[in-house]
């Protein structure tokens, strides 16, 4: 229809590509690139990847099966007011080990009731794991699920070791109630 395009892709082996649509005003290729989920590193999907799980501090991450942004879940975390929580995506064992072959990390998250700054820690990373990296910012907007698409030499997983344990997604406060953020298809792409 005018206001919807549904594709079905066959199996294949690409991680990410740009799409060539075709109608009767020609050939245009988006500037949006898509990513194949069943090719890319799980970390969190509609359910926790392999040998991954809710390491939070304060209140768990908890799968909801109300909100997401695709699939049938995604996870979220209550920030108490003032306590500076994390949700933590835990992989104690075996951890994560560095494969140069995988370029980005990307992810959604919605926000809360108003603009908030999350900080992106691992436990590997220079800055260390905890509230006192700030190396890392992800502006979240109010209420909206946002994409983000961060490259893994930016981001630096692995400065600490070829293995990392924990990834997660921290707040200063907040400081006028307590908000909650979903994450969702939180994953590494080659």
């Amino acid at each position: 229809s005018r206001k919807q395009l549904v594709l079905k892709f066959p199996q294949t082996t690409l991680s990410r590509a740009k799409l060539k649509i075709t109608n009767a005003s020609g050939t245009i290729t988006t500037n949006q690139e898509f990513v194949s989920i069943d090719n890319a590193f799980k970390i969190f999907t509609d359910s926790y990847g392999a040998d991954f799980s809710d390491g939070s501090w304060g209140d768990p991450g908890t799968i909801s099966t109300t909100e997401m942004k695709t699939g049938t879940a995604s996870v979220f975390k209550k920030y108490a007011k003032g306590n500076w929580h994390l949700i933590n995506f835990a992989n104690w064992w075996p951890g994560v080990k560095k494969d140069p072959a995988y370029t980005y990390i990307t992810f959604w998250v919605k926000g809360g009731s108003k603009d908030y700054t999350l900080y992106l820690t691992g436990d590997k990373r220079a800055g260390g794991f905890g509230n006192g990296d700030r190396s890392l910012p992800i502006n979240v907007p109010a209420n909206v699920w946002t994409y983000f698409k961060l490259p893994l030499s930016t981001v630096d997983l692995w400065n600490k070791g070829d293995t990392f344990n924990q990834l997660g997604f921290w707040i200063p406060g907040p400081d006028a109630q307590d908000e909650t953020f979903y994450f969702d298809d939180v994953m590494l792409v080659k």
